[in-house]
């Protein structure tokens, strides 16, 4: 198996970032925040 290049490797570091961005770290996050938008949203109709 061959090693990642400098690119791959910051390519992978931005997405591991972005990925805890939308799952959070258990204590909410942007998709919890969005779902709970949409219920309330949802329940206005």
């Amino acid at each position: 198996m061959r090693m990642m290049n400098e690119f791959e490797a910051q390519v992978m570091s931005d997405l591991k970032t972005q990925m805890a961005g939308l799952m959070g770290d258990g204590n909410g996050s942007r998709i919890t925040d969005l779902e709970r938008r949409m219920e309330q949203h949802e329940q206005n109709w």
